[in-house]
């Protein structure tokens, strides 16, 4: 039995709390900057989070694989609309529940027409796996290999480092 289906809501939610924790650490300790995190009230507007610095407000959304190779993010076509937004990429270790990988997307030149949409994961009785029209694969070539929160820090947040009181 897949534990991780079952447990889908439950692990999500932790991986956002460890996500979260170790920004809000490395935020204080490297850079002596502390990030506010807001979050919506409904699921439905593109992004699972809000993290706000230094007057830039970041509109986040996180995926995570856990001991998965590959994945094709999806992402709400609302979230191209906010001015900064990212979709964060995290590949999570199993066993430890450790994050190995980051991966960073925030293409604010893309033409989401230009990105395929996602399908449904179930087929209707005709066997045909719909189309979600408001929802866009995005490749992986796309995204950019980060390997530690302070470089994830500095790309949601390029100027972190100089105004760093430290």
């Amino acid at each position: 039995m897949d534990t991780n289906n079952i447990n889908s809501s439950y692990i999500e939610k932790m991986i956002e709390h460890i996500f979260l924790s170790e920004i809000l650490k490395e935020s204080w300790v490297k850079f002596n900057i502390k990030i506010n995190v807001l979050r919506p009230e409904v699921d439905d507007s593109g992004y699972d989070l809000i993290l706000e610095c230094q007057g830039i407000s970041q509109y986040i959304q996180l995926k995570s694989t856990i001991n998965e190779k590959t994945i094709i993010p999806t992402v709400n076509s609302k979230l191209f609309k906010k001015k900064e937004f990212a979709v964060i990429l995290i590949k999570v270790n199993k066993e430890e529940m450790i994050f190995k990988e980051y991966y960073y997307y925030a293409d604010k030149n893309i033409s989401v027409e230009n990105l395929k949409s996602a399908t449904k994961n179930k087929a209707n009785t005709d066997g045909v796996k719909k189309e979600r029209p408001n929802t866009k694969k995005i490749p992986r070539s796309k995204f950019v290999k980060l390997n530690s929160i302070p470089e994830l820090l500095e790309k949601l947040f390029p100027d972190i480092q100089k105004n760093s009181s430290k």
